[in-house]
């Protein structure tokens, strides 16, 4: 299933997508770019598992946090 630009603007439900500097599978410039075609989308970044285990554990434990109980 492929969604289109045209459609992605026409989402009205609440929308939080998360990219990741240097990282190929969830890059922060898919997300940004995504996040503009989406009205009122909130985009969040999350610690590059390149930089240590520890440090995206807690960035991702973070973010999902915040997306879940806001």
């Amino acid at each position: 299933m492929t969604i289109t630009g045209p459609e992605l603007g026409q989402l009205s439900c609440r929308t939080d997508i998360i990219g990741q500097e240097q990282d190929a599978l969830h890059p922060a410039h898919l997300a940004r770019s995504v996040s503009r075609q989406i009205p009122h989308a909130t985009l969040h970044y999350v610690a590059s598992g390149l930089s240590s285990e520890d440090a995206y554990g807690e960035s991702m434990q973070h973010t999902l946090s915040s997306i879940l109980t806001s």
